[in-house]
């Protein structure tokens, strides 16, 4: 995948349950890149991530898939498997994580009106227990486009984070 990381925009968010960052995807790329630095939830909540259509509305519907692998250094390997669900992935550790975790995730064709969007992430957070890391990749079964992703927490918790997001321009 050669090619150039061309910056958007960035989003962030300080005690807010959901941050939306609208028309962040264009005809421009087809390939973008979303850094995710420094989330920590007050409470035993995830970071989950949602599309926004062209028409401004979180998809919502259960078009989600999604696989995980979940890399612990304190105990066995886990991998998780879900269809028809209503978000991407649920990241974090389920805890109120006071180390922050960073991730970094690639969404494929999101505004292309003809094919499914795409994702894969990996993860890396350190938690009371240990190291942990994630791996995942996601489809949303809609082909429809998709300018905007929303980031909220699954629960009743607030959210610290800060999200880069980047264009992937070929050579």
């Amino acid at each position: 995948m050669a090619g150039n990381l061309e910056f958007i925009t960035s989003a962030s968010g300080t005690s807010v349950a959901e941050v939306n960052v609208t028309n962040c995807f264009s005809a421009d790329y087809d390939v973008y890149k979303i850094v995710i630095t420094n989330f920590q939830t007050s409470s035993a909540d995830n970071l989950a991530i949602r599309m926004i259509n062209s028409s401004g509305t979180i998809v919502t519907d259960s078009n989600y898939d999604k696989a995980t692998q979940v890399l612990r250094s304190y105990n066995t390997f886990q991998s998780d498997r879900f269809t028809n669900i209503s978000f991407f992935f649920q990241m974090g550790d389920n805890n109120a994580n006071t180390n922050g975790i960073g991730e970094t995730i690639y969404i494929f064709n999101p505004f292309s009106s003809s094919s499914y969007t795409f994702l894969n992430q990996q993860e890396a957070s350190v938690i009371s227990a240990g190291f942990k890391g994630y791996k995942g990749i996601g489809v949303l079964k809609q082909a429809v486009s998709m300018t905007g992703i929303s980031f909220y927490t699954n629960g009743t918790s607030t959210m610290d984070f800060n999200a880069s997001i980047y264009g992937l321009a070929s050579n």
